[in-house]
């Protein structure tokens, strides 16, 4: 039996949240800023920091953590030894995330940085995406998702880099110290505007 299509496009979609994420990664610190600036105390401060990272990592959790549930739109679900299959995928679900875990923080963080691994992990989804939908022999749509595939690599890898200056300078952390700007290329340091990191 095969899989549902939907895999193969919950893959695509992931991939292309992941590239948004990345893009918007660095403006999270001034988002906050800009939230941030109707603190009128401790808990509403707290509050502003909160959104700021539910927004940056909401979308990309949700779409991603959709396709493991949808696996069990499987067919096989349906026939006798779905138990046995039930458990497998719940030993490789758990292997993955334990492995996944250890993979990011011990491996590629420490040797590629994060803006680099979550890059990596775009192609990674994307190629999970046009893999998937050989296996459903969707031939209609293999030849696009190859092209999706090569869209989603380029943007992954050809997006700036993040602004090191902005994602350190503290703004998400002492809103009264920061004015209301968007980052730019070259954003003077915390140091140059008067505050204090």
């Amino acid at each position: 039996a095969k899989p549902p299509a939907k895999i193969g496009a919950l893959f695509f979609l992931s991939a292309s949240v992941l590239v948004l994420q990345v893009v918007w990664w660095q403006y999270i610190p001034w988002s906050i800023v800009h939230i941030g600036s109707l603190a009128t105390g401790f808990y509403t401060g707290e509050l502003a920091r909160l959104l700021g990272l539910v927004a940056a990592l909401l979308p990309f959790t949700y779409t991603y953590g959709m396709i493991y549930p949808c696996l069990f739109n499987e067919q096989r679900f349906g026939a006798a030894g779905a138990g046995q299959l039930v458990g497998y995928m719940g030993f490789a679900n758990a292997m993955g995330c334990v492995l996944g875990a250890a993979l990011g923080f011990f491996v590629l963080i420490p040797n590629l940085g994060a803006e680099a691994s979550l890059r990596l992990l775009t192609l990674v989804l994307a190629f999970c995406g046009v893999a998937t939908l050989r296996i459903e022999g969707d031939i209609k749509n293999f030849k696009p998702s190859l092209v999706s595939a090569a869209m989603l690599s380029l943007l992954a890898f050809g997006i700036p880099s993040w602004d090191r200056a902005v994602l350190t300078s503290g703004a998400n952390v002492y809103f009264g110290q920061f004015t209301k700007r968007q980052p730019t290329s070259t954003p003077a340091s915390a140091h140059d505007r008067g505050g204090t990191v």
